[in-house]
């Protein structure tokens, strides 16, 4: 079933078991795929309209367990992802693609790059999860059994508050992002939602090495983008990973780490109408 809504398309695909939400916009030549935040939803993308529309159209799906993407399963893999978005490219005219992937959903291109050798034509990472060590994706720290013993905790609110709280009082967490997951916690669906997603996060590497590697050899461009004022990505972890990478840019404009709601647009469209 597809919809019109004012500038933007409206798709509601039946992939498997699941109904995945997405929007399309634009009528650039090119294709760019996009992966929203953690709470987020596909929605988040229109915000960036007016500078993507003109060089590329877009899709954004509502990621599981986000908007009104209906995800039955109470986990997903990086095998998953991967056919989603052949399941998208079937749908299109075009066989190659680019990323853009912000907050969390910097997770995704690093879980399935390998998987569309010479496809990937560039990847922009906004403020994107997965450049910086983490410990709550820490096996040694978070076993199997602590897992599934949270599985049992995540109904008890007071209790997966608690866990948090003492994440971010030993420095699993920083006080940004902690406050984020904070208001997570306020209904059983949210907390649930948290949970699944840190779970199946255990099953999206971070290899950076290989990453780096890959992006050298496909002289692949990437290029990142992080608000001055962000204190959940930094950038710094950013910049450390473009180092002696010719195809890499890193810009930094004005904002925390919810800059693309507001700044990024103006930014960005000055930045692709000269960079194109």
């Amino acid at each position: 079933m597809d919809t019109m809504a004012m500038n933007h398309q409206e798709h509601f695909w039946q992939y498997q078991e699941h109904t995945i939400h997405a929007i399309q916009f634009g009528e650039g030549a090119k294709l760019l795929l996009a992966f929203h935040g953690y709470g987020d939803s596909c929605e988040l993308f229109l915000k960036l309209e007016p500078s993507l529309a003109k060089h590329y159209t877009v899709i954004a799906i509502d990621l599981p367990y986000h908007g009104q993407t209906a995800w039955q399963a109470s986990h997903f893999s990086p095998q998953d992802i991967v056919k989603l978005v052949e399941f998208i490219l079937n749908k299109q005219t075009q066989t190659n693609f680019s990323l853009l992937a912000y907050s969390m959903g910097g997770r995704f291109p690093l879980a399935i790059y390998n998987s569309f050798q010479n496809q990937i034509e560039r990847i922009f990472f906004v403020a994107s999860a997965g450049f910086q060590p983490t410990l709550a994706y820490n096996k040694w720290l978070f076993p199997g059994w602590i897992r599934r013993f949270l599985r049992w905790v995540v109904r008890k609110p007071n209790w997966i508050a608690k866990f948090f709280y003492l994440g971010h009082k030993v420095g699993l967490l920083n006080a940004s992002t902690y406050h984020v997951f904070e208001r997570q916690l306020k209904s059983e669906e949210h907390r649930q939602r948290l949970f699944n997603i840190w779970v199946a996060f255990y099953k999206f590497p971070i290899q950076l090495k290989k990453f780096k590697q890959y992006v050298l050899q496909q002289q692949l461009p990437i290029h990142f983008f992080y608000g001055d004022k962000d204190k959940i990505t930094s950038a710094h972890w950013g910049d450390k990973f473009v180092k002696d990478i010719p195809t890499a840019t890193l810009d930094i404009t004005k904002g925390n780490h919810f800059f693309i709601r507001k700044h990024l647009d103006p930014f960005l469209d000055e930045w692709l109408s000269t960079f194109q």
